[in-house]
């Protein structure tokens, strides 16, 4: 006979089989929502990857409050070191792609990823506790929003956990591509002088070689890994609107850790990551000390607009209550203040 556990929510009760490590969230997705495709399994990985890099943010952050106000009681309660320790180590093996069948929730659904991050974080909740040695669904003791979810938002994990996994995914490209035209290139220097008939129109035309062939290929596969190469640059760069992560921490540490924290990285990528974040955090401080202080910020030269004389005055740009020409704030809702 089949065992079951009892789970809450603001809707009602529900009966799960007590060994399953999601919760009653995904179960009402996977009921809610009738996609049956596969979620993706690298983009399961890199949220594992992301909340990794949350918790070990979180630890940093608890040094630092207890360094500061030694002995005293703070007006909200830490997550103990035994339970975020489990926590860590549990979305460390999420990370590494397992309980992957315990993600019932479809690849499409509605609520901006909601429900993957709810999914997500009741597996590593239950998985936790498993750690600890307590049963799945003892959520008042690690609960997968206030523990598992702890200074996150589904708007900030889930697109930049799609990042990473796009990141690693181009990764993977890369070293193919570069392993091919290895290979294109040792048949060009190969069959460098032999000789073949070049055709036009699918006729005999023109005199040419092997090589030449395999250099025209070569040359393709260059222009690709350039491609590659500047979707690399560009996406790197998280994309975290009005970002909770960057919002409680005031820096780079947690952005760094996502970065740090993808195995796929080497050093070399590493380094070049953490600068790009820190500096988009640089130009948001920036903009966060001209909206404290209500200072102007010199507006861009821009081209003239057409039908507007040369000398007029550029149209200001908006953002809440400040006005700003930064470019990497000035058009987009990145920054929601």
């Amino acid at each position: 006979m089949k065992n079951f556990r009892l789970e809450t929510d603001m809707i009602g009760n529900r009966e799960l089989p007590e060994d399953v490590l999601y919760g009653i969230h995904a179960l009402r997705a996977k009921e809610n929502f009738p996609d049956h495709t596969a979620f993706p399994y690298e983009w399961y990985k890199a949220v594992g990857v992301v909340k990794q890099a949350c918790y070990e943010t979180y630890q940093t952050y608890k040094k630092a409050v207890s360094e500061k106000f030694p002995g005293k009681e703070l007006p909200f309660p830490l997550i103990p070191d035994n339970i975020l320790e489990a926590i860590h180590n549990a979305a460390k093996e999420v990370a590494e792609g397992k309980y992957f069948d315990q993600f019932i929730v479809p690849a499409f659904s509605g609520g901006a990823g909601t429900s993957i991050n709810m999914n997500v974080n009741e597996i590593i909740a239950n998985v936790a506790l498993i750690k600890l040695g307590k049963k799945p669904g003892r959520y008042e003791l690690i609960d997968p929003v206030e523990h598992a979810n702890v200074f996150q938002s589904t708007n900030d994990v889930i697109p930049t956990a799609l990042r990473v996994a796009v990141m690693t995914l181009l990764n993977q490209l890369e070293e193919t591509i570069n392993l091919l035209r290895m290979k294109v290139e040792a048949h060009e220097n190969t069959h460098r002088s032999d000789l073949r008939i070049g055709y036009t129109q699918m006729q005999e035309a023109v005199p040419s070689s092997f090589g030449k062939l395999f250099s025209t290929y070569s040359e393709s596969l260059s222009r690709d890994w350039w491609r590659v190469s500047k979707c690399f640059e560009r996406i790197k760069a998280l994309r975290d609107h009005g970002c909770t992560i960057l919002l409680v921490t005031h820096d780079t540490t947690a952005v760094q850790n996502i970065c740090d924290r993808a195995l796929w990285l080497d050093a070399g990528q590493a380094k070049r990551c953490g600068t790009n974040v820190a500096e988009i955090v640089a130009e948001y401080m920036d903009f966060q000390r001209a909206r404290a202080t209500q200072e102007d910020v010199p507006a861009a030269q821009e081209p003239p607009v057409p039908g507007q004389p040369a000398d007029a005055a550029p149209e200001s740009r908006q953002i809440g209550t400040v006005t700003t020409s930064s470019p990497r704030f000035s058009n987009s809702p990145a920054i929601v203040v």
